[in-house]
């Protein structure tokens, strides 16, 4: 396995178990496969675990452990900057390849439901504001897509 394989996996391992499925493509598709496929594709990753034979919709999600966090509005060392001066014990954090740093908060454990989801997700964001981190609001999406390491900018593609 490729020192590039290797780093891939660990954000898999990080993210997900190994026989769960999630959703992965490129911003308009909704395919759902083995998380173990992350590591082929290089694409857009569903950030929860999903059902297999499903799409990327919230009712599909079968374990809501994961949380992103992203913002455009800041360059991408003032993005760090505020996350690491907030505490915010991310697990993960991957370049976008466009104008942001996606930081991805995984837990060991599913939260619930997507009620309760949404509640640690409004209470942390709330925290993170007073630290002047302006999370994108779409990140409350807990089938959110981000990028997995190594992954191609297809939002650049389809712009140009």
């Amino acid at each position: 396995m490729t020192q590039e394989e290797q780093k891939i996996q660990a954000w898999v391992s990080t993210l997900f178990n190994e026989n769960e499925y999630t959703c992965m493509g490129d911003m308009y598709e909704n395919k759902v496969f083995p998380v173990g496929d992350i590591i082929k594709t290089h694409e857009y990753v569903s950030i929860n675990p999903m059902k297999k034979g499903t799409t990327r919709k919230g009712i599909n999600i079968t374990s809501f452990r994961n949380f992103l966090f992203e913002m455009d509005e800041l360059n991408k060392q003032e993005q760090a900057e505020r996350i690491k001066t907030s505490g915010l014990p991310y697990s993960t954090i991957v370049d976008s390849g466009n104008k942001s740093l996606h930081f991805v908060l995984a837990l060991e454990e599913n939260v619930g439901d997507r009620s309760i989801y949404t509640a640690y997700f409004k209470a942390i964001n709330a925290v993170l504001k007073t630290y002047g981190a302006q999370i994108d609001d779409a990140c409350k999406d807990p089938g959110r897509f981000t990028r997995a390491p190594y992954g191609v900018n297809t939002k650049k593609l389809v712009v140009e």
